[in-house]
């Protein structure tokens, strides 16, 4: 057990909205309270608080240099920020999101979480996906202790390959703990780290992925633009599709056959980034209606 709490700053140039990018439907199992945010990384249990121009890092690890790295890529701070203001801009519908929703950041997780979150995500909320993802970790992954703080971590591929998927059930996946077991056990057998996916083109890493148990294209796109560095990736559910039917008219009239080649055509290389601020604009503005 670690009992050395450490406090240290990650610098930002750019702006970061906790609340926006954490709450966005891209990650969760961060856990919010009040001004603070507690997730798990890997092994490492961090809470963070916006600091304005700045992110406080409250961990238990001794190695803050390595914490401070990893939160680096995870909210991909090395991105090329102006650059993707200056070509998602040109969009009218984009430019208002971006404007509104200052400081949402796309997010670079572990593709192995990421991969299981959004097989979860099918037909569900964002509550119901992080009720599952935090049942399963609970349930199934290894339990972290620092101080008198306690999580677990996600589970292995191994760890859910030895579940049954009556014990899969349990913890709220309904009929998607069969592809939960499907997946995990391949890739336990095969010993395959999702990573390699990075290498590969958008198009054959998307092909692989859809070889999987469960996955259709918005669930691999969402796991290809979430974790695996894959910027133009334009995941569809029924917000975007209702965002590009009402909003796009040459989207309607030519492209429905293609969402992908339109986006990338339309957008550019940061399609990606176009997807997740009309997401938010979307999925904003029908809570404020129905309020």
């Amino acid at each position: 057990m670690v009992d050395s709490l450490n406090s240290v700053i990650l610098a930002h140039h750019n702006p970061i909205n906790l609340e926006l990018t954490l709450s966005s439907g891209q990650a969760f199992r961060w856990i919010r309270n009040g001004n603070l945010f507690e997730g798990v990384l890997g092994d490492s249990l961090v809470t963070l608080q916006d600091k304005g121009e700045s992110i406080e890092v409250i961990n238990w690890e001794s190695d803050t240099e390595c914490i401070l790295k990893h939160l680096r890529l995870y909210f991909r701070l090395d991105d090329r920020w102006e650059e993707i203001l200056e070509t998602l801009g040109r969009d009218t519908h984009v430019a208002e999101a971006l404007l509104r929703y200052q400081g949402l950041r796309l997010l670079k997780q572990d593709p192995w979480e990421t991969l299981i979150a959004f097989v979860t995500s099918s037909v569900s909320s964002i509550a119901k996906v992080s009720y599952c993802l935090e049942g399963l970790s609970q349930q199934f992954g290894r339990r972290l202790n620092f101080g008198t703080s306690a999580r677990c971590a996600f589970p292995t591929p191994y760890e859910l390959a030895r579940a049954s998927e009556k014990e899969l059930r349990s913890v709220g996946l309904g009929f998607r703990a069969r592809y939960v077991k499907e997946i995990a056990g391949y890739i336990a057998d095969s010993e395959i780290d999702l990573e390699f996916l990075q290498d590969l083109p958008y198009d054959n890493a998307k092909e692989w992925l859809m070889g999987l148990p469960g996955i259709g294209p918005k669930v691999a796109d969402c796991v290809l633009l979430y974790s695996l560095d894959k910027i133009e990736a334009f995941p569809v559910d029924r917000w975007i599709e209702r965002v590009l039917l009402n909003w796009y008219p040459a989207y309607k009239r030519r492209w429905k056959r293609d969402t992908h080649k339109w986006a990338v055509e339309y957008f550019g290389k940061y399609a990606g980034y176009a997807e997740l601020y009309l997401f938010q604009h979307i999925r904003t503005a029908s809570k404020q209606r129905n309020s």
